[in-house]
């Protein structure tokens, strides 16, 4: 259920990776830990690239002030309330060794697949430091962004701010890793028609919008202090409020970008 494994198969010309998947180890000021699947098609000697598909888990911390934290969290458990149930039980082959890469404590473990078997994602509270926790979601490789882009509009969120969730929104992710540790992270979660939340992040500033006036009034209001953040390293990572515009181009970004072939 732990670890990295590679798998060759030489009959149909394919390379698989599965455990914990090294994403975004150049991000400074946020962390993302992405567990599930990798799997390179080496099927077109012709061509310079190979087509990468992927299945993604992935915890999410962000450092976000606790109150945009608790508006965001309200916002989206009353906008969401009719949206269709995350569904983990019917996919134990994916869950089972995704879920347990994300879990440190053997006891836990066990008690985590015995929830899985009920439709239940709940990490120890230790092990769940994430802003999002995102389920199973189909990604693609885009050799011109340098990004593997989520393939599909809707996507299960397991937890948010450590709580359990467990819906299916609409959510769009880029995870760029340019080779140069300029990584980059997006992500946009729309849980119902009226409601959006886009948060961008690259070389330690934080861009962030939504469609709730009430979030963008409480981040403008908030004091310097609040968003320019000095950190260990003797940097600032700062929170910027973004132009809506900006989350529109990315959803469209995604969209184009994920059209491969």
């Amino acid at each position: 259920m732990r670890g990295p494994k590679m798998t060759f198969d030489n009959r149909v010309g394919t390379v698989q990776g599965e455990g914990l998947l090294n994403i975004g180890s150049g991000l400074k000021y946020m962390k993302v830990t992405a567990a599930g699947r990798v799997k390179s098609d080496y099927n077109k000697p012709d061509s310079v690239f190979h087509t990468v598909t992927g299945e993604f888990m992935s915890g999410i911390e962000m450092n976000i002030p606790k109150s945009l934290i608790d508006i965001m969290v309200n916002d989206i458990r009353a906008s969401s309330f009719d949206a269709q149930p995350a569904i983990y039980n019917t996919n134990p082959t994916f869950y089972q060794p995704a879920v347990s890469e994300l879990i440190s404590d053997e006891k836990d473990r066990q008690e985590a697949m015995a929830n899985l078997q009920n439709n239940l994602i709940a990490l120890p509270k230790k092990d769940n430091k994430y802003l999002f926790v995102l389920g199973r979601h189909p990604v693609i490789w885009n050799d011109e962004y340098q990004s593997f882009l989520s393939l599909e509009d809707k996507n299960p969120v397991v937890a948010i701010n450590g709580e359990p969730f467990g819906k299916t929104l609409t959510v769009y992710v880029e995870y760029k890793m340019p080779g140069n540790e300029d990584d980059r992270f997006y992500i946009y979660i729309k849980p119902s028609a009226d409601l959006w939340y886009f948060f961008g992040y690259q070389a330690g500033a934080m861009n962030v919008v939504s469609s709730s006036t009430r979030f963008n009034d409480a981040m403008v209001g908030l004091k310097s202090k609040e968003t320019q953040i000095k950190m260990p390293d003797g940097e600032t990572y700062e929170i910027v409020p973004a132009n809506p515009s900006l989350a529109d181009a990315f959803v469209n970004r995604v969209k184009a970008g994920r059209k491969k072939e």
